[in-house]
């Protein structure tokens, strides 16, 4: 009877429990400009240049977080707009009084923006993290536009981990 009763508890199939739980990350990305147009210049001419600022913050709970600026630009125009955007602190959604630039993201023209792809904006490390662009257009010289020429973009930014 003793060797049945050994024998019997070492096929005994019952399982061992192991609980698991699991909850996405919270990814949470803003901009102060309440979805308002951040540029609208009906007569851009050369050397007028136009800037303005847009605060952009990481608030989300996965960390370290790569924020990224996406572009994506149409119309004649886009080949003739000089563009610079900088990275720094201070300031806000249409008023740059106080922007400090750390660093300059793009120069150059806002076709070639919109054929960058997504570039790295700023990195979050803590939570929240607000950085702010200055955009200066400008229309070159150099460039000959016919007649009253247009261009439109659009500038996403999201946050990749």
């Amino acid at each position: 009877l003793l060797v049945v009763t050994r024998s019997r508890d070492a096929f005994d199939t019952t399982p061992a429990a192991a609980e698991a739980s699991f909850t996405t990350g919270d990814v949470r990305l803003t901009d102060d400009d309440n979805g308002t147009t951040l540029f609208d210049i009906p007569n851009m001419v050369p050397g007028r240049p136009a800037s303005d600022c847009i605060a952009v913050t990481y608030e989300g709970d996965v960390l370290p977080v790569e924020v990224r600026l996406d572009a994506s630009a149409e119309g004649a125009l886009a080949g003739a707009l000089l563009v610079t955007v900088e990275e720094g602190e201070g300031g806000s959604f249409q008023n740059c009084g106080g922007f400090r630039p750390e660093g300059v993201l793009f120069e150059g023209r806002l076709d070639e923006l919109a054929g960058e792809g997504p570039m790295a904006a700023f990195t979050a490390e803590q939570t929240p993290a607000t950085r702010t662009f200055r955009f200066t257009f400008d229309l070159d010289p150099t460039v000959p536009v016919e007649g009253r020429a247009r261009a439109s973009a659009d500038l996403a930014w999201t946050a990749d981990s």
